[in-house]
């Protein structure tokens, strides 16, 4: 069965890679680079696992799902603040955890909400993927 919440939350997810984009684009320390190209492949395994669930086209149209605005807000708030932030690593972790924060809440209403849909088991394999990203940026932003 197809589900239109996991569209939303792909494209959630989607929009928080530009996130992870743009703060491997910016920050020129080179160990923390590669961690954060660790947890996007993560994030994109996870699309790539949920996408044979999704509803409809889930292709860069992440800008019209209202679930996705918290990130494109972030995105937007995350680029100001490079022009200004001295401390662009702890700007974009920060942004970073906010992200996954709000993929998990998204997941886990779902799992909540939904309990008995056929896809709960991929869901759970997101969430515990994600969840994992999540406390792997909060022990860099400890020792930042």
């Amino acid at each position: 069965m197809k589900n239109e919440n996991i569209s939303s939350i792909i494209e959630l997810i989607e929009s928080g890679n530009d996130i992870y984009d743009k703060a491997i684009n910016n920050i020129d320390n080179t160990a923390l680079n590669q961690v954060l190209l660790e947890l996007l492949q993560t994030r994109k395994r996870a699309v790539l696992e949920l996408q044979p669930h999704a509803v409809g086209n889930t292709d860069d149209s992440a800008d019209d799902t209202p679930v996705s605005y918290t990130i494109k807000a972030r995105e937007v708030y995350s680029d100001v603040m490079k022009e200004v932030s001295t401390d662009k690593e702890t700007m974009y972790l920060e942004q970073l955890e906010g992200v996954e924060s709000k993929v998990l809440k998204e997941i886990e209403k779902l799992i909540v909400d939904q309990p008995d849909q056929a896809d709960n088991a991929v869901l759970l394999k997101v969430r515990s993927d994600i969840k994992s990203a999540k406390e792997k940026l909060s022990s860099i932003s400890l020792i930042s």
